[in-house]
């Protein structure tokens, strides 16, 4: 399983770009500025829709231009070929599966699941719990395929439940969706739980390889009080709710607590030691996903070489080994990350412009 084919028309530089990539270990070397976090880009958009990197779809046009395309080839675990493809415009946005038009983006993620690792990891996870609970959920995503149906229920019910809340509707009118939100919200706590226990073994594993230690843990929030279900929460914060005008509790407000060695991760870790413990969790997804769903997914790192020494660069390639990922690098120089014959196929990128400067 792996992504085979790649072509990108006006996306930010990029005039047009063809890429053929392996189907282990795939560098992208080349100056600042020269193309290569866009190429993560547009494969990013290919697998999501959307760009990992702020910007509105004006901002991602190349300069007169008011189109954008990305286009690709994904072969299945077996072996079968998916054309996929995705346009862009100020207006709107067009996807394609095997020339037919798809209606949702959950359609393009079910095809090639996708994992991102750049420069702002590292301050999202200690920072952001939106980014926390995106980790698990996607992971939730894509091992059970009942998840997504129930985010959505859930997500359904929280904006009517907040659109009541702003119009003074009746207390019956709340009741309605206070049941629905208490048994979806249940089950996606239960979920998400279960999903944690998975997890955490491997964490601990991609964490002594990184970090020397096995102390990198995860404990869910689960986002109301303990002691009460979210039956219970909902009705004893319905009056905080009503002043201010939205639901606050549930499963939308949970979180993960990432600690190492016992103490929060924002305060225990430095900023190496944080980046590394990104790429233990994301690996150890990759590796749960690997295990639970029996397909692999397309790993990228911008610029991670530059958070690693040599010791610990040369650890996570044999980690990316051993999981048989297909994984995007971007380095400034290609010698910044150890190659392996046979197995990694390197990339140069000069002013949005692509050569194949090594199959090793």
């Amino acid at each position: 399983m792996s992504l085979t084919l790649l072509e990108a028309d006006n996306l930010r530089i990029v005039e047009h770009i063809t890429l053929e990539p392996g189907p282990h270990l795939n560098v992208i070397a080349g100056p600042n500025g020269s193309g290569k976090t866009t190429l993560l880009e547009a494969i990013h958009l290919l697998a999501l829709g959307r760009t990992f990197r702020s910007g509105r779809t004006a901002q991602l046009l190349r300069a007169g231009t008011d189109t954008l395309t990305v286009r690709g080839h994904w072969r299945t675990h077996a072996g079968e070929a998916v054309a996929i493809g995705i346009e862009r415009t100020a207006t709107g946005r067009r996807i394609r599966i095997n020339g037919q038009t798809a209606l949702t983006i959950g359609a393009l993620a079910h095809v090639m699941p996708v994992q991102v690792i750049g420069p702002e990891s590292r301050y999202r996870l200690t920072h952001s719990a939106r980014y926390r609970r995106g980790m698990i959920d996607w992971g939730l995503f894509h091992v059970e395929p009942q998840f997504y149906p129930l985010w959505s229920r859930y997500e359904r019910a929280l904006q009517q439940r907040n659109a009541a809340l702003r119009t003074a509707a009746g207390n019956a009118n709340l009741d309605s969706w206070d049941a629905e939100l208490a048994q979806t919200g249940e089950e996606i706590l239960s979920r998400r739980a279960d999903y944690a226990c998975r997890w955490e073994p491997r964490i601990a594993q991609y964490a002594r390889l990184l970090l020397g230690t096995d102390g990198l843990t995860v404990t869910l929030a689960r986002g109301w009080p303990v002691g009460l279900s979210l039956a219970q929460a909902l009705c004893a914060a319905r009056s905080q709710d009503r002043e201010r005008g939205h639901t606050t509790c549930g499963p939308h407000r949970s979180d993960l607590i990432v600690t190492l060695d016992e103490m929060p991760l924002r305060e225990r870790g430095s900023q190496g030691q944080q980046a590394l413990a990104v790429v233990a969790l994301r690996l150890a997804q990759i590796d749960l996903y690997l295990r639970g769903a029996g397909r692999q997914c397309v790993l990228l790192l911008d610029d991670i070489a530059g958070e690693l020494d040599a010791q610990r660069r040369q650890e996570l390639l044999a980690a990316l080994g051993s999981l048989g990922a297909q994984a995007f690098i971007t380095a400034t120089e290609a010698s910044r990350i150890v190659t392996r014959a046979g197995q990694t196929r390197v990339f140069h990128v000069e002013q949005g412009r692509l050569t194949v400067s090594e199959n090793a």
